[in-house]
């Protein structure tokens, strides 16, 4: 995904679909969901209903990842407050410290 957004910058959303890299087992939850939509296979929907059936543990996945679809579809509001919501949970390692440093670069 960190792949797509960085060609999705330079060469808009569709040609960097096209050019995903593929993505190996992930057995954090939502992970698989998060995938599906980046590559427009899947739903925000999708990823919510995965956290519910995970629970708190999938909550900050899908709030940093959904923030950064947010930005990639330009809905500033709602990934601004999905990035907030990631950054600000207590620290659980270095992905809460990227959503933080994230946080801090957004508009």
């Amino acid at each position: 995904m960190w792949h797509l957004l960085c060609v999705a910058a330079e060469d808009g959303l569709e040609a960097a679909r096209e050019g995903m890299l593929p993505v190996g087992p992930d057995g954090r939850r939502p992970m698989k969901e998060i995938d599906a939509l980046f590559r427009g296979k899947g739903s925000v929907e999708e990823v919510e209903a995965a956290v519910r059936e995970e629970g708190s543990g999938a909550r900050f996945y899908a709030d940093l990842y959904l923030g950064l679809y947010y930005e990639l579809v330009g809905e500033a509001e709602k990934a601004a407050a999905a990035i907030e919501r990631a950054a600000s949970l207590p620290n659980r390692g270095y992905m809460v410290e990227v959503a933080r440093v994230h946080r801090g670069l957004s508009p």
